[in-house]
């Protein structure tokens, strides 16, 4: 038995942050990588992600650990590069139940304190001293967990970051690729062949395409089943307000961003979603009013939010 030669040249096909993450990782490796998009890097879920950095809610195991070393490796971008100080925060999560039996929030609290994740459970009227922001008669009875070891990211400004360090160790980027699909023979990949019929050659083929994954590798007769969700994630205009925290609601998960805006989503408001036939999606008036009215009912004097934008897919 023969076995494969190592690859020298590999294609990463997306530019969201697991495809530019796995790009950069190779080229520091030594690889030659060149990656392939169909447009912008984070223009599909990596810019629609709440990005919160987090193992709330966990019992100890694999993924829980995984899940801190994640973090841990956050913490060492933001203190090894201090232009991140804008888009990369530390600042902590709040987290609450609605007021009913099926309120969890102690039984939780006890659960993190028993794997040592770093855990407050507070009082309503506490939370105002421990972290701004929030509208205290927003929470439950029951009170609220402050993490304080938890954060957020702009993934966007991350990537561009890594990107960055990409190009200057001699990596390509083929922006405007179009509809890419895997050129394989013999049950090994080629390379890729991009819209204009042009291929891309390579020695192994890694794709990053979240949701395009499942058809793709249909193209070369691997099928696995998609199991995708729909998300939905509304940035506000700017608005004055003190939340630090990324806010974990029964209603509304808030978080900020750099330039002052918020940005919002729900599990109630991504099932509103039309999935329409033609592969675009319907996004009704009234869902997006109420995820902003949800958002503004947890904020600290109830500030008045308008859209500025929206991601779905």
């Amino acid at each position: 038995m023969t076995a494969s030669p190592k690859p020298r040249h590999v294609v990463v096909v997306g530019a969201g942050i697991f495809g530019i993450s796995s790009a950069l990782h190779l080229a520091r490796l030594g690889f030659d990588v060149t990656i392939v998009n169909d447009g912008a890097p984070a223009s599909g879920a990596s810019g629609r992600s709440l990005s919160w950095l987090n193992s709330a809610r966990r019992a100890d195991t694999a993924y829980h650990r995984l899940r801190l070393a994640g973090i841990d490796r956050y913490r060492t971008l933001a203190a090894t590069r201090p232009e991140t100080a804008s888009w990369l925060r530390f600042d902590g999560g709040l987290t609450w139940d609605a007021g009913d039996e099926a309120n969890q929030i102690a039984s939780i609290w006890q659960l993190e304190q028993d794997v040592g994740y770093d855990a407050l459970l507070l009082g309503p009227a506490e939370v105002g001293a421990v972290t701004p922001g929030v509208n205290a008669s927003a929470i439950s009875p029951q009170g609220a967990i402050f993490n304080p070891g938890e954060g957020w990211v702009d993934v966007p400004s991350l990537i561009d970051l890594l990107l960055r360090e990409f190009h200057a160790r001699g990596g390509k980027f083929v922006q405007d690729a179009g509809r890419v699909r895997t050129d394989a023979a013999g049950g090994r990949a080629r390379g890729v062949v991009i819209a204009d019929g042009s291929l891309v050659e390579a020695d192994a083929v890694l794709l990053a395409v979240g949701p395009a994954t499942p058809a793709m590798l249909a193209d070369i007769g691997i099928r696995i089943p998609d199991a995708t969700p729909i998300s939905l994630l509304l940035k506000t205009r700017p608005v004055k307000t003190t939340l630090r925290a990324v806010l974990n609601t029964p209603r509304v998960a808030v978080r900020p961003t750099p330039d002052g805006a918020l940005v919002l989503d729900s599990a109630w408001s991504e099932e509103e979603v039309i999935a329409n036939a033609d592969g675009t999606y319907t996004i009704r008036d009234e869902t997006v009013q109420g995820l902003l009215d949800e958002a503004s009912a947890v904020l600290e004097g109830n500030p008045r939010l308008d859209l500025d934008s929206y991601g779905v897919g």
